[in-house]
């Protein structure tokens, strides 16, 4: 029996010959979509296409490889059916040459076969990152060495402006922060210049035409629009009977304050702005007695208004600290700042680039942009498809790109490169969802795809443009949409994720579960954890002041990690109570079945701090447990105990290494009995201890004893 595919999931399979975005949410079957999408181009009877003439961008090599399984696998299926179709034949042949590749892997391919249109030497090879890292190091030292001598009054002016205290380490990390920029732009030459367009400007009219300016008004106007809505919020609280009704007048004069604002605002009335909020004072809320007013009400209103007023003070400190003239004034004054940091950034380029291809090696931004550089050429001040452009042109069927959202200008215009342009066809594949950008911070563009969201269209579009959106989720019960979406209807918006979450963003259940669920079990549960203050009172208490900053850090540390390691204990405790008295539907059978370890996962926001006290309060409550480790596979629990114990058994006089093997599970000492070893034996080195111990207690029973005599055995057995 096939797969039952939704209304929205067959159109994403079925239509041809137009552009494609699909707003795929979390669990909505993207990939098992994409495949059978894959399949049925492969597979159609009137126009069959080979596999080799799809270009199948994924975002990174594991997606690449799974995609390829999968159509491998699908492609099996359909040959075990039809065995004499020899098109099938033909595309398990032809399927380890396909194009399922990440970005990066089909530059690779475009410099592979076009290098000699720009001068590359074909030997080259993919640096890694710690060799980068090294290079950009050592080209920034040489150059900021060489301006230094050059002693330019121009020079020193960037340096007073923007070095810190006696270093110049922030002006490099400032260079290699721009250059990242300007390489996640087509044209990064261009893009430098557009920057410093920004600076010329000589008057206040030539100032408020800028596109920072403009920013800065749209930002202004939400914000404001926020504290009108918390006003208006503590307002409608006020009015309900047993609301605090006395703070209807501070309320009021609030919001006829803000709506001055927005009206300064709209009219772009800077220096009204700066007025108002470099120093704005608020009206303190009535102290009259309420006794009819609820408790939580007032607290409520409390809490909204002081939400109210930090928004403003906020306001005030980002962006109208200054009036229009000092601003002008300052543009014009760090206008030669500017310029000498464009300058830098644009030799750091120039010199980075020969400096890699002294070395013949390459990033993987050199890729992008080398294969740009080979599809588009540039003609005087236009650029146009090349011959490479228009031979993958003519070779692509069509072009599918996943995880769309996390595209940067760059890969924008490589997918379109190679797109249907030379026969007038439309055929990109884009799928994505804006609401899993998570790679800003590596300079995605979420906005190419929203861009595309709001314009294409949701009706059917042969030789246009269309979009078609994926709401169901296939993987959660209905109790954890609803939260989703209940949670992130109050926080997600243009200005939070780039998409305001409305009826359309919103995830609906797709999947069906069999009856017999706990019905208290499948309800999502918040747990609450009392975050730990003992420290600090206690610190308080014996009259010990904190004053140094080390020591205030320190406490800090032992605070946090305090409350770390409470909110690790209470997720133990809960998952105590699940495992073999909850249960859960297997992937296998379709049947219910008692909870087991394996089937819980534990999200963190970061690893770092976290994922090491989780492990160890967990596997302290008996719970086995499995982190990844962003340290490396060297510092991961079990391979740090290995090379501690080969490194006594190489030199045994090494306390720390020796510490960690009695601790671990190869000798398995308690903090206990490796305190009454040293008590017993307090001097000369750990080996020294454990030596004398397992000797002099040979006559007894001891069982610490016998433990190191098997260690000590087995040890001197290796070293031999």
């Amino acid at each position: 029996m096939g797969v039952k595919w939704t209304q929205e999931q067959q159109k994403v399979i079925s239509l041809r010959n137009r552009n494609i975005l699909v707003s795929a949410a979390a669990g909505s079957g993207k990939t098992a979509v994409l495949v059978e999408r894959i399949l049925s181009k492969i597979t159609d009877k009137k126009n069959p296409v080979d596999i080799d003439r799809l270009l199948i961008m994924t975002f990174t090599r594991a997606a690449a490889g799974e995609m390829k399984e999968r159509i491998s696998n699908a492609i099996e299926k359909a040959l075990s059916e039809d065995p004499d179709n020899e098109h099938l034949q033909r595309q398990t042949t032809l399927l380890h040459t396909a194009q399922i590749t990440t970005i990066d892997g089909f530059c690779a391919y475009v410099i592979r076969n076009y290098f000699h249109l720009i001068g590359l030497d074909p030997g080259y090879r993919t640096a890694d990152e710690g060799e980068l890292k090294l290079l950009k190091g050592d080209v920034l030292k040489a150059l900021l060495e060489e301006y230094y001598e050059k002693n330019e009054e121009k020079y020193k002016l960037f340096v007073e402006c923007y070095a810190s205290g006696k270093t110049d380490e922030g002006l490099s990390e400032m260079i290699l922060k721009v250059y990242h920029m300007a390489m996640s732009s087509p044209y990064p030459q261009e893009w430098l210049q557009k920057c410093l367009e920004q600076y010329e400007v000589s008057t206040l009219e030539e100032m408020h035409q800028t596109q920072w300016m403009k920013l800065l008004w749209e930002a202004v106007t939400d914000e404001l629009k926020e504290a009108e809505l918390l006003v208006q919020e503590a307002r409608r609280i006020c009015e309900v009977a047993d609301g605090p009704f006395a703070y209807e007048d501070v309320l009021d004069s609030d919001l006829l304050f803000i709506r001055e604002l927005k009206e300064a605002a709209a009219q772009k009335e800077y220096d009204v702005l700066v007025h108002a909020l470099q120093k704005p004072s608020f009206a303190t809320l009535s102290r009259k007695k309420m006794p009819d007013a609820d408790g939580q009400k007032k607290e409520r209103v409390k809490a909204l208004r002081e939400e109210e007023k930090t928004i403003l003070k906020g306001i005030g400190e980002r962006y109208f600290q200054s009036t229009e003239a000092e601003i002008l004034e300052t543009m014009h004054y760090i206008k030669e700042p500017m310029e000498m940091l464009v300058e830098l950034t644009q030799e750091f380029m120039k010199r980075f680039a020969e400096a890699k291809r002294e070395k013949n090696i390459l990033d993987f931004t050199d890729m992008e942009h080398f294969a740009l550089q080979i599809l588009m050429e540039k003609d005087g001040e236009e650029y146009h498809m090349s011959q490479a452009a228009r031979e993958l042109s003519e070779k692509y069927e069509e072009v599918m790109v996943d995880e769309y959202q996390d595209s940067n200008l760059v890969q924008e215009f490589l997918a379109v490169c190679v797109s249907g342009w030379v026969n007038d066809r439309k055929n990109i594949f884009m799928v994505g969802d804006v609401k899993q950008s998570i790679y800003r911070f590596r300079l995605a563009r979420p906005e190419i795809f929203m861009e595309k969201y709001k314009n294409y269209s949701t009706e059917d579009a042969p030789g246009g443009e269309q979009r078609i959106d994926l709401h169901k989720n296939f993987r959660s019960r209905e109790q954890v949409l609803f939260s989703v979406n209940f949670i992130f209807r109050q926080i997600m918006g243009e200005n939070l994720g780039g998409i305001t979450y409305d009826q359309e963003a919103a995830l609906y259940p797709g999947a069906v579960f069999p009856e017999g669920e706990d019905e208290e079990f499948v309800k999502t549960e918040v747990l609450m954890v009392e975050k730990s203050t003992g420290f600090l009172e206690e610190t308080e208490d014996i009259g010990k002041r904190q004053e140094e900053e080390s020591e205030k850090s320190g406490q800090e540390d032992a605070e946090n990690q305090d409350d770390r390691e409470l909110e690790a204990l209470a997720v133990a405790q809960k998952i105590q109570k699940m495992v073999g008295k909850e249960k859960i539907v297997d992937k296998q059978t379709g049947e219910y079945r008692p909870l087991q370890y394996g089937d819980i996962v534990i999200l963190l926001r970061t690893a770092s701090g976290w994922a090491e006290t989780f492990r160890e309060v967990l596997a302290s409550q008996g719970i086995p447990v499995y982190c990844t480790s962003r340290t490396g596979y060297f510092s991961t629990l079990e391979i740090v105990t290995v090379l501690n114990y080969l490194k006594v058994c190489d030199n045994p006089r090494q306390d720390i290494p020796l510490t960690g093997v009695l601790r671990s599970p190869i000798v398995g000492c308690s903090a206990q009995e490796m305190a009454q070893i040293r008590i017993a034996y307090p001097d000369g080195m750990l080996y020294d201890s454990i030596c004398a111990y397992a000797k002099n207690r040979i006559e007894s029973s001891d069982e610490l004893g016998e433990k190191l005599r098997i260690f000590l055995k087995e040890m001197n057995r290796i070293r031999d």
